[in-house]
């Protein structure tokens, strides 16, 4: 009888679904966001007839800084938008996989290269976990998020080995052009194109960027070839692998974890690439495996170098 009232239907892939992935999935997510709305609607209300210098005031009162769900280290985020306060902060629970990957393939001494780094909730727990004796290169072209990872970085007094780099990583050298998804600090689905292209969403801000293959900047800016990679752009992953190619020639590169979807451009080459360079397939791993998501998913391919 509980399983009957539990279960109320499947998913296309046969998997059962019951109340409780509704709410865990659905119901919960969906409240959450839109009370966070109603408040900031109201406050919105509420502090519109106050001179500006008021409501400079209130935005100078104290941050919101929240902790990352990392029991190993003491690791804390601002939270300036609902994105930070309600996903970045739990990116442990969110990616057990990339934090088991920097757990046992990260050795002090290393270099790591953290392509997609957002707010930098990687890239900290790294140099918290071994540190600082591990260098992290932390790279983010969205100008908002790029400005609150830098704000992590002090926040967390780790200047000295996470380097936020505000960087496009491509397969070509020159202006490309950024297109937000949102303005919002720790937003992610962002895209790069070149040329003047459009990509495929309306974008709510178009910006030029300087955008570098991976060899090229190493070469150009003088920087230590990484031992680690990890690479999460939403998208173009292929391209900048595509634009690494010394790198991943490099004998000391000795693993890579690159998030994937199937139905992204480019993503079937991905292996390929990588297996051509020397390396195979460790796991893989679906990210949130939410059995309301019809799929594909995004998951997370993590390669080391064969011996």
């Amino acid at each position: 009888m509980k399983q009957a009232v539990e279960i109320i239907a499947k998913d296309q892939r046969g998997t059962t679904v019951s109340l409780h992935d509704v709410y865990r999935w659905r119901w919960r997510p969906r409240w959450r966001a839109r009370s966070f709305r109603l408040l900031s609607g109201l406050f919105g209300i509420l502090t519109a007839c106050l001179p500006d210098f008021a409501r400079l005031a209130l935005r100078q009162a104290g941050p919101v800084v929240r902790p990352l769900d990392y029991a190993a280290a003491d690791v804390r985020i601002h939270a300036d938008s609902w994105v930070e306060y309600d996903k970045r902060a739990y990116s442990c629970s969110k990616e057990p996989e990339t934090v088991a990957w920097l757990e046992t393939h990260i050795k002090p001494g290393d270099v790591v290269y953290d392509i997609g780094a957002n707010v930098g909730a990687y890239s900290l727990i790294i140099a918290k976990r071994f540190q600082g004796k591990v260098k992290v290169y932390a790279f983010e072209p969205s100008f908002s998020t790029f400005a609150q990872l830098s704000r992590n970085v002090a926040l967390n007094d780790l200047s000295d080995a996470v380097y936020p780099m505000y960087i496009a990583l491509s397969d070509k050298n020159g202006l490309s052009f950024f297109n937000y998804s949102s303005l919002d600090t720790g937003t992610a689905l962002h895209a790069l194109d070149s040329g003047g292209d459009h990509t495929a969403f309306q974008a709510v801000h178009r910006q030029p960027i300087l955008s570098f293959t991976l060899d090229e900047m190493v070469e150009r800016f003088n920087l230590p070839y990484p031992h680690h990679i990890k690479l999460d752009v939403d998208g173009i992953e292929h391209a900048i692998l595509r634009g690494a190619a010394r790198a991943l020639a490099q004998r000391d590169l000795r693993s890579i974890i690159v998030e994937s979807e199937e139905t992204r451009p480019g993503a079937d080459s991905i292996h390929g690439l990588l297996r051509a360079a020397g390396f195979e397939l460790e796991s893989e791993h679906v990210h949130n495996a939410n059995p309301l998501h019809k799929g594909p998913y995004v998951k997370n391919c993590i390669y080391r170098r064969l011996a």
